[in-house]
C-alpha cells in the first residue's frame, strides 16, 4: 500500500510537472498566431489601434464596414468583432486595448442574448479570455465570472487545453472567414441572399442577467465619455423586449452614453436582398447598414466623430490580407 502511494505522488509530480513546462510551449505557440479569428485576437490585445473600434460578437464583426466609417470621420476605424462573443470577451477585449491606448470612440454592437439576458452557453466565451496573458486584469476577471476558475488557472495547459487544434489549424487552413483576403480592418463580409425557408434567428429568455449586467455596467463606466451603444438590425420584426431593454436603456442613460437602437430599421427589416441570414446581413445590407449608423453617430456624438476630410494623425491602414498585421 505505502508503495502504491509513493508511486501514485510520483505520478502526480511528473504530471504537474509537464503540465507546468508545457503551459508556456503553448502560450507562445498561441502568442504567435497571426492568422485566423487566434490572430485576430491577438491583434486586438497588441498591435490595434485605431480612432474608432467596433465592439461585439459575429453581428459586428458582419454589420460595420470600417472603410465607410472612415470615409465618414476622417479617423480609422478597426472592426474587432469576434463570433459568438458576449460581454464577458468583449469587456476583456476593451481592457486589453485600454492598457495600450485610448480610442477616440468605442461602439459596442449590443446584441440582448449574448450581452444582458441569461443564455445556454453564457460563459462560451471564457475560453477566449483564458489565453490572454497580456491581458493584467485576467485571472481576478475570470475567478468573479466564475469562481473555480482560480483553481483551474493553477494548470499551465489549462487555458489552451480546448485551443491545441485551433492553435495548429490557424497556421494551416484557408477556409476561415477571417482569413478571407476580402477581410477589411477586421470586418468579414458576408454574400448570400437568405432564403425564402430560412431558419429563426435563435430565441433567447428574457431574463437578465446580472453578472452580464454588471459587466455591461463596467464597459459603459470604463468608456462613457467615449462610447455609443448600437443594436443592429434582425431580419425578422423582434418580439416584446421591454423587460430587458429597458434596464439597458436606462443604463445608458444614465451614464449619457447614446443608444442607437436599429433592430427594427424598416430600411433592412424583411428586405431579403441585404441578408445573409436571419440574424446577420450580407456585404450589400451591412453598407446601408454603416451608413445610417454612422449618420446618426455623428448627430449624438458631434464632439467625438470629426467630419470627413479632418484626417486624425494617428490614422493607420491595416493589411487587408490573411493575417492581421499591420503593412510595414
Amino acid at each position: 500500500m505505502r508503495r502504491f502511494i509513493g508511486t501514485f505522488l510520483i505520478m502526480l509530480a511528473v504530471i504537474a510537472a509537464c503540465d507546468q513546462a508545457l503551459g508556456p510551449v503553448l502560450g507562445d505557440a498561441y502568442s504567435r498566431v497571426h492568422r485566423d479569428e487566434i490572430g485576430k485576437l491577438n491583434y486586438i490585445a497588441d498591435s490595434a489601434r485605431a480612432d474608432i473600434v467596433i465592439l461585439g460578437s459575429s453581428r459586428a464583426l458582419h454589420h460595420y464596414v470600417p472603410r465607410i466609417i472612415t470615409d465618414s470621420t476622417g479617423m480609422s476605424c478597426y472592426n474587432c468583432g469576434i463570433e459568438g462573443s458576449n460581454i464577458f470577451l468583449n469587456y476583456a477585449l476593451l481592457r486589453a486595448l485600454l492598457q495600450r491606448y485610448r480610442p477616440r470612440v468605442v461602439v459596442y454592437e449590443l446584441q440582448y442574448g449574448y450581452d444582458a439576458m441569461r443564455h445556454s452557453q453564457a460563459n462560451n466565451p471564457v475560453n477566449k479570455i483564458r489565453p490572454m496573458r497580456q491581458l493584467r486584469c485576467r485571472d481576478s476577471m475570470l475567478a468573479d465570472i466564475d469562481p473555480m476558475e482560480r483553481v483551474r488557472m493553477l494548470s499551465g495547459i489549462y487555458p489552451y487545453n480546448s485551443l491545441i487544434a485551433e492553435i495548429w489549424l490557424a497556421s494551416h487552413r484557408s477556409d476561415s472567414p477571417y482569413n478571407n483576403k476580402l477581410a477589411d480592418n477586421g470586418y468579414v463580409p458576408q454574400f448570400g441572399v437568405i432564403k425564402p425557408q430560412h431558419e429563426p434567428y435563435p430565441k433567447f429568455t428574457r431574463e437578465l442577467d446580472a453578472k452580464k449586467m454588471s459587466y455591461l455596467k463596467k464597459l459603459v463606466e470604463q468608456c462613457q465619455s467615449r462610447l455609443i451603444v448600437v443594436t443592429s438590425p434582425y431580419f425578422d420584426p423582434q418580439p416584446d423586449m421591454l423587460s430587458v431593454h429597458k434596464p439597458v436603456v436606462d443604463l445608458c442613460k444614465a451614464h449619457h452614453v447614446p443608444y442607437i437602437y436599429l433592430a427594427q430599421d424598416p430600411n433592412l427589416v424583411g428586405k431579403a436582398p441585404c441578408w445573409d441570414d436571419a440574424g446577420h446581413l450580407n456585404d450589400r445590407g451591412a453598407r446601408i447598414f454603416t451608413r445610417e449608423m454612422i449618420h446618426r453617430a455623428k448627430k449624438a456624438r458631434p464632439q467625438l466623430l470629426a467630419p470627413a476630410g479632418n484626417k486624425h494623425s494617428t490614422t493607420t491602414i491595416y493589411n487587408n490580407t490573411t493575417t492581421w498585421r499591420k503593412k510595414t
